[in-house]
């Protein structure tokens, strides 16, 4: 029976803990964790050639996990394709990397194709990347793509110092729900020019889309400006995992905040 959600991340550390956190404070199911090591201009290679119609994300995994044995178990050998009910894809935009440009097309064709969690998969950036997380969200929190890996000596000098050590000192359900609602203004700024809580739970999956976040960035930072707004997507992917009523509870705390 489909039981496992089977995350697919780009780094070995900051992603497996933060993952391994949330398991801990919001979901119900066992999460199985894949480290691809890379980032997401190296995955785009791997799947870029193939038909998409007959694309198995599952076997590229079980390749992906086979590379990586030695660093992290051979997660899949635990597992049948059967068993797997949903996967989700975590990577950072890393538009500084020199493959962005051979590959300008890379994370719109990416979203497209890994957009479904119970088909090929859905894929979440992080914008400039994992370390967005941590940074604090007061409206229009911006970054120069050309700084690259910068960001993360940069993000851990402005963080919350209980961010920096969540590793050793695991965040409760309700820390990591105050810094996620600002992270959930923050896209419905980039969205809809309007830094507060979205009001309407519909309109999440309407037009918080990971296309429609990526568009806006593209459009309103990184063509004119070069720069990003920087964006988690663990919020967005706890409040469409676990629905209104996520939604609800977190609508009632930014009220108290």
């Amino acid at each position: 029976m489909s039981s496992i959600i089977l995350c697919v991340t780009e780094g070995e550390k900051t992603e497996v803990k933060v993952l391994e956190r949330l398991q801990a404070e919001f979901l119900d199911k066992p999460i199985e964790i894949i480290c691809f090591g890379t980032n997401i201009y190296q995955l785009y290679r791997k799947v870029k050639d193939e038909d998409i119609e007959f694309l198995i994300t599952y076997e590229i995994l079980q390749e992906i996990s086979q590379e990586r044995k030695g660093k992290r178990d051979d997660v899949l050998s635990q597992y049948s394709q059967i068993e797997i009910a949903e996967i989700y894809l975590f990577f950072d935009y890393d538009g500084h990397d020199n493959l962005s440009d051979k590959y300008p097309e890379c994370i719109e064709n990416m979203l497209d194709i890994f957009n479904n969690e119970t088909e090929n998969g859905k894929l979440y950036i992080s914008y400039p990347m994992v370390e967005a997380f941590k940074h604090p969200v007061n409206k229009e929190e911006i970054y120069d793509i050309s700084q690259g890996s910068k960001y993360k000596n940069y993000v851990s000098k402005i963080c919350p110092e209980q961010l920096n050590k969540f590793i050793n000192q695991p965040l409760n359900k309700r820390d990591w729900s105050n810094y996620f609602i600002e992270h959930m203004k923050a896209i419905n700024f980039l969205v809809r020019n309007d830094f507060s809580y979205p009001s309407d739970y519909l309109y999440i999956n309407k037009s918080f889309t990971q296309v429609g976040i990526y568009e806006n960035q593209i459009t309103k930072y990184i063509k004119p400006k070069n720069h990003i707004l920087v964006l988690t997507p663990f919020a967005l992917f706890l409040i469409e995992y676990l629905g209104e009523t996520l939604f609800e509870e977190w609508a009632q705390l930014a009220l108290t905040t």
